[in-house]
């Protein structure tokens, strides 16, 4: 039924409220949201464990399964968005990143090899703090899973366990895959990051990009990674450290040199002797005096008194 219009007269601004928390700006493909009828294969969003900190983030998992992405929110400053006839204070958006699932599995993989025996993998993939985790045994990415693990059994049932060289030479692939993008792109990378190919290199740049491409990518692969792993990948690619971040080592009790000047004593004596009344005998020699000092110096000064005795105690 229609309100009265006394009603509707007495409203003269646009009413603007904000929207529910729930919703966000979020930048990603629009393929993802490409599905059938099947409530299965709608976006749905899982909190997972991260392969590098352990600690919850955020995954959308796309059509049934086939694609997962991270999810990453980004707050670029003081913002706002209007979004239809509302407006959304937070200015924060989320963006969405496609992940090889085969990197959120390897450390339940990891953690599984102290059984030292083959496990199905809804038996290495459990995790009682994050459930959503069996969304991961829906991934069509986890086909390349024997690039990690050994594997027994056939097409109807299969069992894995982790193994380390298998590991490290497909996460070697990946990370020389990745160094070529970067270099057929030709980005610039530094020890600050990547650069945009606008950026011009000098000569010792380019000479110097193979070792500079791969251990950038090294650095991107591992954000995916345990620690301990990250570190082996490092020693297995040859990668080293720089000079610049090497600190130089001191032999024995030997100390560093001392930066600071030291001082002699005659650089710290003081230069009035407080214990008594006088002061310290001081240069004699005169600069250039102004004509004021010289009409001072005129002065008959017989009879007045040094400012310091109205400064002594008083004897009794």
């Amino acid at each position: 039924m229609p309100r009265s219009s006394s009603r509707q007269n007495s409203t003269t601004k646009p009413v603007v409220q904000d929207p529910p928390q729930s919703q966000w700006i979020m930048i990603t493909e629009e393929k993802h949201f490409e599905n059938d009828s099947n409530d299965e294969k709608k976006l749905q969003f899982c909190k997972l464990r991260h392969p590098k900190s352990d600690q919850p983030a955020m995954y959308l998992v796309c059509r049934g399964g086939e694609v997962i992405s991270e999810v990453v929110r980004f707050k670029p400053g003081y913002g706002s968005w209007l979004i239809g006839n509302t407006v959304q204070k937070d200015g924060s958006f989320i963006v969405t990143t496609p992940v090889d699932p085969v990197f959120l599995v390897l450390p339940y993989l990891i953690d599984a090899r102290k059984a030292g025996k083959f496990m199905t993998l809804d038996q290495i993939v459990h995790d009682n703090d994050f459930p959503d985790c069996a969304r991961l045994l829906e991934c069509a990415g986890l086909g390349d899973l024997d690039q990690v693990a050994d594997m027994k059994g056939g097409e109807d049932f299969k069992a894995f366990r982790y193994n380390s060289d298998r590991t490290l030479a497909w996460l070697k692939l990946k990370a020389e895959n990745v160094a070529e993008v970067l270099r057929d792109r030709d980005i610039a990378v530094a020890e600050s990051g990547a650069q945009s190919a606008n950026f011009v290199r000098s000569k010792k740049d380019r000479s110097e990009g193979d070792d500079a491409y791969i251990k950038y990518a090294h650095g991107l692969i591992s954000d995916y990674l345990p620690l301990e792993l990250g570190a082996s990948l490092k020693n297995y690619l040859g990668i080293k450290e720089t000079k610049e971040n090497i600190k130089p080592e001191t032999k024995g009790d030997e100390e560093p040199p001392n930066k600071k000047a030291k001082l002699s004593k005659d650089d710290i004596a003081p230069t009035e002797d407080y214990s008594s009344n006088g002061a310290l005998k001081k240069d004699n020699s005169k600069g250039k005096q102004t004509v004021a000092q010289k009409r001072l110096s005129k002065v008959d000064k017989s009879g007045m008194k040094s400012i310091s005795s109205f400064f002594s105690p008083n004897k009794s």
